[in-house]
């Protein structure tokens, strides 16, 4: 069988979040999805990418999963977008690997 990064129940709808992290054991998943907008259109697109994946997150919650949808703004010209703190946070990263998370997402 061919490797496929996605687990079934995503797999099925055809939509392909950019990052997936997921945990069968603690039926959890987090959608991540990355955007580079202009500045003058983070929100717009950070709408957007939440909105794409809005249904999925319904279907897993459904299928009782915790699911939380991170659309991950980084502007084009090195803005960081709130959404990346919210999901270093999210993922416990803090401190000095917070700070070089960042650096390396604007370089």
């Amino acid at each position: 069988p061919e490797w496929n990064p996605y687990p079934e129940i995503i797999r099925k709808t055809g939509l392909r979040p950019d990052i997936v992290l997921h945990s069968e054991k603690a039926k959890e998943i987090l959608l991540i999805e990355l955007t580079v907008p202009y500045e003058s259109r983070i929100e717009e697109a950070h709408v957007y990418k939440m909105e794409k994946y809005a249904e999925l997150a319904r279907d897993l919650r459904g299928a009782e999963f915790r699911t939380s949808i991170f659309a991950v703004a980084v502007g084009a010209r090195g803005f960081v977008g709130s959404s990346a703190y919210d999901l270093m946070k999210r993922l416990s990263i803090s401190g000095k690997s917070k700070n070089a998370f960042i650096l390396k997402m604007v370089t």
